[in-house]
């Protein structure tokens, strides 16, 4: 399982919350299904769109390889615990999100949030995903792999080169007669889908991927740019994935524990097998330490945490 948040935070609500709720994807391939599993996404998409500031809403995407399969109930676990982390310490009545599930035809699935950066309380910007996320994100991302026993995507063997769907997409779409258009909020769907998938692990995978879609026209060392096909200008993306040293492998929320004084314990006697129960206690209990310190911050910068 992976957690991203998009770049995009500024255009319009109404148009995010459509694409999360379509028929059919980035692409114009139709969805083998779409569920709302939390919230409102038209609701969220109306407060987020009244609001006077620049950055309105917190667009993110979790996502499991096709061979992580999981369940509603493992599923509603995710969200639930996300919630806790998210909106630490903060009264039901103060903060409104949607999360919607998109099922893929090979078995994967992820899903979407969406929420309108503001307290409804006090009127304040409230970012969820605030620059380093991932130091509150990674022991959630690990607690939740572990938990479940789902793939941990640094075990998962590099490909000898990048396979992405994008090439059988575009064939299709040229059978059809139809035209692929992409513009920012694809680009980012496209490469978080094949991260999850594990099909790009790296700053050159990323690379090669954009190129299926258009011309790289600058690598810099937080972003790329690229012109996509049929388009007169580059779009530059920017954030961790487009870095220049990202590596799924080591991603913060993907990182594996480092080894310090405890980690005999998570070893057996004979020296080598991890302890996979232990490691998950100990990746629980990171999580409730960020909730609780994600809880302090809260309670510093909006007040008492109950609405009067």
């Amino acid at each position: 399982m992976l957690i991203s948040f998009l770049a995009h935070s500024t255009g319009s609500a109404r148009k995010a919350s459509a694409y999360l709720l379509a028929a059919t994807d980035a692409t114009g391939i139709e969805r083998a299904g779409v569920d709302i599993l939390r919230g409102d996404p038209e609701e969220v998409a109306d407060i987020a769109d009244g609001l006077t500031f620049r950055h309105r809403y917190v667009s993110g995407v979790i996502a499991w390889a096709p061979d992580d399969r999981p369940t509603d109930a493992q599923i509603g676990a995710v969200l639930d615990d996300f919630e806790t982390l998210a909106f630490a310490g903060m009264d039901s009545g103060r903060y409104c999100w949607s999360a919607v599930r998109h099922r893929e035809a090979d078995g994967g699935t992820h899903v979407h949030i969406l929420t309108p950066r503001v307290d409804l309380h006090t009127g304040k910007s409230f970012n969820i995903a605030r620059p380093g996320w991932q130091r509150d994100y990674g022991p959630f991302v690990r607690m939740c792999n572990l938990g479940h026993g789902w793939t941990d995507p640094e075990s998962r063997p590099r490909p000898a080169a990048p396979a992405p769907h994008e090439m059988q997409i575009r064939k299709r779409a040229e059978m059809e007669g139809r035209e692929v258009v992409f513009d920012r909020e694809k680009l980012a769907e496209l490469v978080i889908g094949e991260i999850g998938r594990g099909t790009v692990t790296d700053r050159a995978g990323v690379v090669a991927l954009l190129s299926e879609v258009g011309e790289v026209t600058r690598q810099g060392k937080n972003h790329i740019s690229v012109r996509p096909e049929g388009s007169a200008r580059a779009i530059r993306l920017k954030g961790a994935v487009y870095a220049e040293n990202f590596n799924a492998g080591h991603w913060p929320e993907l990182r594996r524990p480092d080894p310090g004084a405890g980690a005999e314990k998570r070893r057996d006697p004979g020296g080598g097998t991890p302890d996979l129960a232990g490691a998950a206690a100990e990746a629980r209990d990171r999580f409730r330490r960020r909730v609780e310190h994600r809880a302090g911050i809260h309670l510093r910068r909006y007040g008492g945490l109950e609405i009067p």
